[in-house]
Order: C-alpha cells, then sequence, then structure tokens
C-alpha cells in the first residue's frame, strides 16, 4: 500500500544575512504516484540582493527536468537531469558575477517517487532519518565541495522509507546544537507539527543565526485514505494555476510555504483538540456539508436527532465554557512565561553581540594599548561566561570563550607547540626511571633522578651513573669551579661526581641544611632554604676538601619574605621564584630597589616551580607545569634605564604553550642553538623560542 507523506516547513532564529526557503512540488493529478513529488531545503547566505532570485530559478530548473521524461526515463535519472539543470543555473548566475561568487549555498534536494526517496546536498546542508528511535546522517558523505566544472550538486543518495520514518533537512548541521538522543526524542512523533515545534522550542536558545527546516513523515495509508484519494485530487485541481515554464504549458500547483509561530506550544495544542471536539461533536447533529467538484451538497439529518440530543448537549457546553477559561488562564500563564523566556534569548544574544564587538575593540586597541585591550577582553570573557552559565546559546559563548582566548594569546605573543618533539627518550636506559631535573656543567649535561646520573652527548642518552644505592637525591646542580656534579641527598649530605669518580663532601658545619635547589657560583654553592627563610653559602676549601661553614645570604636588616620559594637562579643576581607568583631579585643579599616586570603578561602562571637563567644568558625562564606554559622575560640592564624606562627590570617577552605536555620537570636553554630543553619524568623535548 502507498505512503501517506506530512510534511512541514520551520525557520528558527534571525540573520540578515542569510536567505532561507522551503520548497515543495508535485504532480500527482497529472502523473499520480509514478511522477513524485520535490522538495527542497535552502539557504544563501552572504548575498541578499540576488538570493531570491536564484533560489526561484534553481527550483523552477528543478521542476522542468524532473518532470520532463515521467514514464520515459526511471526517477533516478529524472532526479539526476533536475540536479544537471540547478547546477547549470548556478553557473549561469556565477558566470554573470565579477567576482565568480553568488553567495554560500546550503541545500538539499530531493524526491519521493513510491517508497524511494533520491538526494543530494551542498555546503553544510544536512539530512537525518529517524527509524525507530534512531538518527542516520544520510547525506553522509555527499559533498566534495564544488568541483572543477563549477558544479555544487555531484553525488546522489538513494533509498527506501518505511512508514513511521521521519526525515529531517536542515540547512546546517544540527548535532552541533543537538545530540542525536535528544533528537530522536525530539523528532519520533505522529504530528509532524508538534514535532518541529518541540524541535524550534530545544534549538532556539542555542543559536544566533537562522536555521531552515523541512520535516517528513511517512505514514502507511488506509484503505479509507486509499479511497478517498480521488476526492481529494479533485479538490486540489482550485489551487493549481497555469504557468510557462521553457516555452510549454505546465500545471505547476502553487508551493507551499509556512513558519510556524513562538506561539505553536502547549495552549496552541490543548486548543487545537478541543476545537476538533467541537467540530466532531457539532457534526454529529447539525447539519453536514461538504465541496465535491465545486457543487455544495447539503444533508439534513433531520429535527428528530437534533431534539433527542439538546439537553446533553447543553451540559456539554457548560463543561467546554468552564475548559475553555481553565484554557485560557493556563494559556495567559504559559504565554507569560515564553515571553520572558524570549525577552530573556533576546538580551543574551545581544549580550553575544557585544562579545564580538568588544573582540574587535580588543583587537584594534592592542596594536598601541596592551593595558585597554586586556581590559576589554576581560569584560568580554565575563559577559561570554554569563551567557554560558545561563544555559541558552552554549555552542556560541563557547565559541567566544575560545576566541577570547585566542586573542590574550596573540596579545603575549603565545607559541603554541601541539606535538613537541621528543629530543631524548631517557626510558631506553631505565624502564622506570622518575626524572627529577636537569644539570649542566661545563659543556656538559645531565639529567638525573633519586639515584643515577643521565650524561646527554648530542642527542643520545649515556648509560646510567649511579651515585649511591642508599642516598636520594633531593635537588642538584654543576659545580664549574671543580668541574663536577654536587647532589644535595634527603638525608642531609652532599655527594659530588667528578672525573669518573664519586665521593661524598663534608661542611665544617658536620651537616648541610635540608634546602630545596641548589646553585653555584664562583667557588660557592648557594642553598635554597624556604623553611629558614634563607639562602645559604657554602664555599669550598680545596684544602681541606670541603665546604666551610654556612653563611646567610641575606642581611641581617633584609625584609625578604621566602618561605613560599620553589626555586632560584643567579647570573650574578639571584632570582627567587616564590608560589605566591612573584620574582624577587635580589644582589648583596638585599631586595633590588623598585624591581618589576616590564609590560606582563596578560595570562599570569597558575603554579609555577622552576626558574632558569645565566650569566651568559639573555633571558629569564619561568615554568609552570600546571598550565604546560614556558614564560620567558629579556633582561634590563641598569646602562638601559634612560632610554628603555627598565632599568634592569625584566621585560616580558613571549611564551611557549605545550598543550598536551604537562608533566614537566625542569628546563635548561642553549644559547648557541637558541632552544629550550624541557624534561619530564621520562624525555626530553626541544622547542625554539625563535
Amino acid at each position: 500500500m502507498a505512503l501517506k507523506v506530512k510534511y512541514e516547513f520551520l525557520f528558527v532564529g534571525r540573520d540578515e544575512n542569510s536567505y532561507l526557503e522551503n520548497f515543495t512540488y508535485d504532480l500527482f493529478e497529472d502523473y499520480g504516484d509514478e511522477g513524485g513529488q520535490l522538495f527542497a531545503n535552502l539557504e544563501i547566505a552572504n548575498n541578499p540582493l540576488d538570493a531570491e532570485e536564484i533560489s526561484a530559478r534553481f527550483f523552477e530548473a528543478l521542476q522542468t527536468e524532473f518532470y520532463k521524461e515521467v514514464g520515459v526515463k526511471t526517477p533516478y535519472e529524472r532526479f539526476e537531469a533536475a540536479l544537471k539543470g540547478a547546477n547549470a543555473v548556478f553557473n549561469r548566475f556565477r558566470q554573470s558575477k565579477p567576482s565568480r561568487f553568488i553567495g554560500d549555498l546550503n541545500i538539499v534536494v530531493s524526491a519521493l517517487v513510491g517508497k524511494n526517496l533520491y538526494l543530494s546536498q551542498c555546503g553544510e546542508a544536512e539530512a537525518y532519518l529517524v527509524r525507530k528511535k534512531f538518527v542516520s546522517v544520510v547525506t553522509e558523505g555527499l559533498n566534495d565541495g564544488i568541483d572543477k566544472d563549477g558544479d555544487v550538486f555531484v553525488n546522489i543518495a538513494t533509498g527506501a522509507v518505511e512508514p513511521s520514518d521521519f526525515v529531517l533537512y536542515s540547512t546546517t548541521r544540527l548535532l552541533r546544537y543537538v545530540s542525536k538522543t535528544d533528537l530522536a526524542n525530539c523528532l519520533f512523533r505522529d504530528n509532524v507539527a508538534e514535532t518541529m515545534a518541540e524541535l524550534r522550542d530545544i534549538i532556539s536558545p542555542e543559536i544566533l543565526g537562522r536555521i531552515g527546516f523541512t520535516g517528513i513523515l511517512f505514514k502507511e495509508e488506509t484503505v479509507g485514505e486509499a479511497a478517498m484519494h480521488q476526492e481529494q485530487v479533485f479538490e486540489e485541481k482550485e489551487t493549481v494555476s497555469s504557468r510557462k515554464v521553457d516555452g510549454g504549458d505546465q500545471y505547476v500547483r502553487s508551493r507551499t510555504r509556512r513558519s510556524l509561530s513562538i506561539g505553536a506550544g502547549i495552549t496552541g495544542k490543548i486548543w487545537d483538540k478541543l476545537r476538533g471536539y467541537k467540530e466532531k461533536a457539532k457534526s454529529k447533529y447539525d447539519t453536514v456539508s461538504k465541496r465535491f467538484d465545486g457543487k455544495r451538497i447539503v444533508e439534513d439529518r433531520g429535527a428528530s436527532s437534533r431534539s433527542f440530543a439538546k439537553p446533553m448537549y447543553k451540559r456539554k457546553y457548560l463543561f467546554m465554557l468552564l475548559a475553555v477559561i481553565v484554557l485560557l488562564m493556563v494559556g495567559i500563564y504559559v504565554t507569560k512565561v515564553r515571553s520572558d523566556k524570549q525577552v530573556e534569548i533576546d538580551r543574551l544574544s545581544t549580550v553575544l553581540s557585544n562579545v564580538q564587538s568588544k573582540l574587535f575593540e580588543a583587537e584594534n586597541k592592542a596594536i598601541y594599548d596592551k593595558q585597554t585591550a586586556v581590559t576589554i577582553l576581560d569584560s568580554a570573557y565575563d559577559d561570554a561566561l554569563s551567557v554560558l552559565k545561563s544555559g541558552y546559546f552554549r555552542a556560541k559563548s563557547q565559541e567566544y570563550l575560545l576566541k577570547i582566548e585566542t586573542s590574550r594569546d596573540k596579545l603575549d605573543n603565545v607559541k603554541r607547540i601541539t606535538k613537541p618533539d621528543a629530543f631524548i627518550d631517557l626510558a631506553l636506559k631505565n624502564p622506570v626511571i622518575n626524572a627529577i631535573g636537569f644539570v649542566t656543567v661545563k659543556n656538559k649535561v645531565f639529567a638525573y633522578d633519586e639515584k643515577s646520573l643521565y650524561e646527554i652527548v648530542l642527542d643520545q642518552v649515556q648509560a646510567p651513573i649511579n651515585l649511591d644505592e642508599k642516598e636520594t637525591i633531593l635537588t642538584a646542580t654543576g659545580f664549574d669551579e671543580r668541574g663536577s656534579v654536587v647532589a644535595l641527598t634527603k638525608s642531609g649530605k652532599m655527594i659530588e661526581y667528578k672525573d669518573g669518580a664519586i665521593s661524598f663532601i663534608d661542611t665544617a658545619d658536620g651537616s648541610f641544611h635540608k634546602g630545596v635547589s641548589l646553585e653555584d657560583w664562583s667557588n660557592k654553592i648557594y642553598m635554597l632554604d624556604a623553611a629558614s627563610n634563607q639562602i645559604w653559602k657554602y664555599p669550598y676549601k680545596s684544602s681541606k676538601n670541603q665546604f666551610d661553614k654556612a653563611e646567610p645570604y641575606l642581611a641581617d636588616n633584609s625584609v625578604v619574605d621566602m618561605s613560599t620559594a620553589s626555586d632560584f637562579s643567579i647570573d650574578s643576581n639571584v632570582y627567587v621564584l616564590t608560589d605566591a607568583m612573584n620574582i624577587l631579585k635580589l644582589y648583596g643579599g638585599k631586595a633590588s630597589q623598585n624591581f618589576s616586570i616590564t609590560n606582563p603578561p596578560f595570562k599570569s602562571y597558575i603554579a609555577p616551580n622552576v626558574i632558569y637563567t645565566g650569566e651568559k644568558i639573555d633571558y629569564v625562564f619561568v615554568m609552570d607545569p600546571e598550565s604546560g606554559r614556558v614564560y620567558i622575560f629579556r633582561k634590563g640592564t641598569p646602562s638601559t634605564a634612560s632610554t628603555s624606562g627598565n632599568g634592569g627590570n625584566l621585560v616580558y617577552d613571549s611564551q611557549l604553550y605545550f598543550e598536551d605536555l604537562k608533566d614537566m620537570r625542569d628546563l635548561y636553554y642553549d644559547q648557541n642553538s637558541g632552544k629550550v630543553y624541557i624534561l619530564t619524568a621520562s624525555k626530553i623535548y626541544e622547542a625554539s623560542i625563535k
């Protein structure tokens, strides 16, 4: 038995640069089911002047070619010819434009002949088939883009539809805004109008642009409906008009265009049911009339039946009146709620539009006033975040938040490193290695873990050098004065590795302080002791082959808080990194006066734990494993104070952002190659700062 087709059109959202139209066309009265029915769901964006004319010519070409040889060609061949005609229309319009641009085309076009559906698509338009609660994207893989001949429709999909199937055409990729599960639950209905109204309610809060939909429900035609088919054909002829198409006379049914209004909700549904009940009751007892071939036939069922029903009919009117009053009250409430919801949606839409404006303004300001640009981006971020938290426009607000982050990165001169190069794999020498840090001495570079040193020669790692089986290394540094590596252990001992020999070095104090980081300068080892809020100096006495007593680096009258310090580095000045996200600059045991960071980064660090520099290095590096970033600062000098205004301050330069590298342990910088090397638990990565 034949399939009965029910369909509805729907437009959602608003966009001045987008032209939407839905078309349907058939010639059942001429060819019956063999002729079939055409559908088109169309968007032409960014060409408001020509869009209406282009769409009209496009669908006219489809009609002409599809119905030209009914009964001669197969439906597939007719549909293919219709697409060729549509492609020719677009190409003619394109050739008439100097720019060859006629707008962005997002179109789904289909033909239904019997139970077979033929589909093609261009742009971002898609078609979805909902069958037994499962959603399939039936246009997937059809879009190859515009081919070398300029054709937009290049592929055809075909398949048989079944009773209770629901097909939805959309001018955009709908699954950006709603999941397949929610879409299936929304579309699997017997009433197409209700289905489209619910789809509108789900989609409206999520979009800023405009989307056109066509919903088609396939039902099995009953015996009674098949018997009435001839009568419906006669009735439809009243809406048929004659039109010239390519020089020949054809009957063309006026296409249906319909858009559901905001009010088509709960109240409308209840009112439709009530109105249907009232008309049904009235038909039982009142005069029956119907139109058949232009003549009105009136049948009177007789006064006796009307008078017999009169007492019951009065009671029904009373109940109906009460029901109408209740429904009106419910309708007023629902309308108020919908109105308030729409007002909020409009407000949030305006907020997001302002976010877009602020992004443009910040980009312009950043050229000459970074701080103002930062303030504008902060405001835009807060606005976009407030929209995201509201539950509306989630996809669009997330998109703007990402754009804001990108703008911030641009202001901070961030270099994103998606896939850093793995320079060396330390696990080749120790599969269970848990590296702690780097040590550089003279021209040698070592990585170390709790027990061993691993020398790096070119791009190879050497066999591990085990320092001591019983001791656990906390931190280490190169001691250039002796050409050795010294390591502080958990028990408070100092181990030295020099020229292949391993030995313990004592101090005149009997034991070392407990530090969190070591650095060398001249003939001294400096130890950062955050617990004591002090940096200890250990001069090496070669005559005794041991370190002298510890000397406090900070002057007695120095007021410096290093209780939260995690690391330090020396280049004659001492730079101390604290978890308060501050860099302290010390010289001669005292904090440098008026030290600051010029042009600080927009996005500050979260939990930095490594600071690195050297006497011959022009930069200070701060590593923040929490965010996967390395911050790079240029050194200012007092001699440039009069011209640069930084007077020995650090000047923010740039960032390296390792998107997928969160387990960062330490870094060192090779001045000759301009590369930064990042240590993780088992690998060393490299990245250029140039």
